[in-house]
């Protein structure tokens, strides 16, 4: 049975919030090689990583740049590593 891709989308949107992230899991690991942490594991980092990026701002140890000049220096590097 060969589904198009719509039809594949269309039946993973019927699925439910954890089997879709069981999914995209799947589909990435497929891309990317398996995948070296599970999604709890990758959770539990990203908190401590949170918890770490607010202590840092509480402590005033974090630097703060204007949005407007962290996308001008993205824009830049971008244009610099854009093939010509």
């Amino acid at each position: 049975m060969d589904l198009s891709l719509k039809e594949v989308e269309n039946k993973a949107l019927q699925l439910s919030a954890s089997e879709r992230g069981e999914l995209i899991a799947v589909l990435i690991a497929s891309l990317e090689g398996e995948m070296q942490a599970s999604p709890e594991e990758i959770a539990a980092a990203w908190d401590a990583e949170i918890e770490r990026r607010v202590a840092d701002v509480e402590a005033g140890r974090a630097n703060f740049v204007d949005a407007d000049e962290a996308l001008r220096t993205l824009r830049a590097l971008a244009d610099q590593r854009r093939p010509k």
